[in-house]
């Protein structure tokens, strides 16, 4: 990569003689070029920005505002995520009192009963005998339960 001299100096930046140049090769390529290393594009500018801090010594001016902004964004990413899987709920359509044409009849409530609750099978953490686990007790004896495939 080399600097380009005659775009720099159109915008007024100072060219020195060999130390930009040479500032790069000490300061990115070393970390950039090592053995095995690949970069993607858009990772290279991070890593060049907190590289020339460290190399300045401006640690602990800099990162304190780094890492804040870095909390922040993922901050932002956890709740984009939670919304995406927790989506409101509509608001359901305003009521209106029904007038006698738009009343209708309900039919008799069904004489199905609803079916007795069992006990609770788990309690602090441990299974009770309601436990599917320990309702047959035939597994102590090898035996195997009724119904139960092979």
């Amino acid at each position: 990569m080399q600097v380009q001299y005659a775009a720099f100096q159109a915008v007024g930046y100072p060219i020195g003689s060999g130390s930009t140049e040479s500032a790069n090769k000490v300061v990115v390529e070393v970390r950039l070029k090592g053995s095995g290393m690949h970069w993607s594009r858009e990772h290279v500018n991070p890593l060049v920005a907190l590289r020339t801090v460290a190399c300045a010594n401006r640690w602990a001016e800099v990162w304190p505002r780094i890492s804040a902004r870095l909390r922040s964004e993922a901050k932002q990413r956890r709740r984009a995520r939670w919304r995406a899987r927790h989506p409101t709920p509509a608001t359901p359509p305003t009521e209106h009192p029904p007038t006698p044409a738009t009343i209708a009849v309900t039919p008799p409530a069904s004489a199905t009963p609803t079916p007795a609750s069992r006990g609770k099978s788990v309690v602090n953490g441990r299974p009770t005998a309601l436990h599917p686990w320990k309702r047959y007790d035939c597994f102590a004896s090898g035996r195997r339960p009724q119904g139960r495939p092979r």
